[in-house]
């Protein structure tokens, strides 16, 4: 991946004097640098961003499916002060540490983190969500749209990550799957879908 400019440090910067979360972004940040590359604990700089649209659509029901440790499950509760947030994690360790990050931030009665594969965990679930947003390992990608399209409501928002990572890492595992949710999501005719660098940002309009 490309060296962020001048201009996207000062970004940056300027964001994180007003993130209340910043210490979770650093612990990240740290984590993902301790256990290399093939980590997939990666704190997204759009997670304001995703807490912003969560509030704008009145969440009440939100779906993340890729906890981390927790930093953007955070800024979706943040976001939207009446929603309940789930979130889904497949790794043990991963998981252990977003529950104390939610914990200290005192969102323990807003966040659920569920140990489980993503896949698994859509094909058991049953609720009508108001927001879903996909950051996980793209391998099962591929299996995802009639899931989520099952459970998103209309007027809802689907937001997904990666679905361009080959840009940054060319010939990595899943790249297959992510093509494929890319086409199902575009001719999907009951998706308005845009994108945001490697972001898909679809509204369920009927």
């Amino acid at each position: 991946m490309d060296e962020p400019t001048p201009f996207e440090q000062w970004l940056t910067a300027q964001a994180s004097t007003v993130d209340p979360f910043k210490d979770v972004r650093a612990a990240s940040e740290a984590h993902r640098r301790q256990h290399g590359a093939a980590c997939p604990v990666y704190p997204t700089s759009r997670a304001p961003l995703w807490g912003l649209l969560a509030g704008a659509i009145r969440s009440h029901r939100i779906l993340e499916i890729g906890t981390g440790l927790g930093y953007s499950a955070l800024w979706l509760a943040r976001g939207a002060p009446d929603a309940q947030v789930t979130t889904v994690e497949a790794d043990h360790g991963h998981v252990t540490l977003a529950r104390e990050n939610v914990r200290k931030a005192g969102y323990a009665d807003r966040i659920k983190i569920v140990h489980s594969c993503g896949i698994d965990f859509l094909r058991v679930c049953d609720d009508q969500l108001d927001l879903i947003f996909c950051d996980c390992d793209i391998d099962d990608y591929g299996d995802y749209p009639s899931h989520l399209m099952r459970l998103l409501r209309v007027g809802g928002l689907l937001i997904t990550a990666n679905l361009f990572a080959g840009w940054y890492v060319p010939g990595m595992p899943g790249l297959d799957a992510a093509i494929s949710y890319r086409h199902q999501v575009l001719r999907d005719e009951r998706l308005l879908t845009t994108f945001l660098g490697s972001n898909a940002i679809s509204l369920r309009i009927r």
